[in-house]
């Protein structure tokens, strides 16, 4: 539904926002709610996160997983979060943030660190019936 870029639309200046799904449909949602926020310079793209090339180096990458109740794609949450995390960090500009939740903590954190990110930032917060950690990682 596009909640991250909206948020961050409402935060103040930024330079472009871009937001992918894999769906079609829920791309419509996300560009009307930004269009609610008053939004502007964003651009919506239909495709897999864990392969999907932005159109420029993304300095900020905000996202909110798959927690593993939606995961139907045949394969183990932990792969898919670590497939997101190796094309994120090849992605991110240098000096770039990745702020994200992860529902797998210290598997995920492995995978990031693998991947050539560090971590900034890690908190553990109640997502109502499960623990999971809001983390921020910088590209190194």
């Amino acid at each position: 539904s596009g909640l991250e870029l909206c948020e961050r639309a409402r935060a103040g200046a930024y330079a472009r926002l871009i937001g992918s799904d894999l769906s079609a449909e829920v791309s419509d949602i996300a560009r009307r709610n930004l269009e609610s926020v008053g939004a502007e310079r964003f651009e919506l793209l239909v495709g897999d996160a864990r392969s999907l090339p932005p159109p420029a180096p993304p300095t900020l990458i905000i996202t909110n997983p798959p927690m593993g109740r939606r995961v139907h794609r045949g394969g183990m949450l932990e792969e898919l979060l670590a497939a997101f995390l190796r094309h994120a960090a090849g992605c991110l500009a240098p000096r770039g943030r990745l702020v994200w939740i992860s529902p797998l903590g210290d598997r995920s954190a492995r995978a990031a660190e693998a991947s050539g990110l560090r971590l900034g930032a890690r908190h553990a917060i109640d997502m109502g019936g499960f623990v999971a950690d809001l983390e921020v990682w910088h590209k190194r």
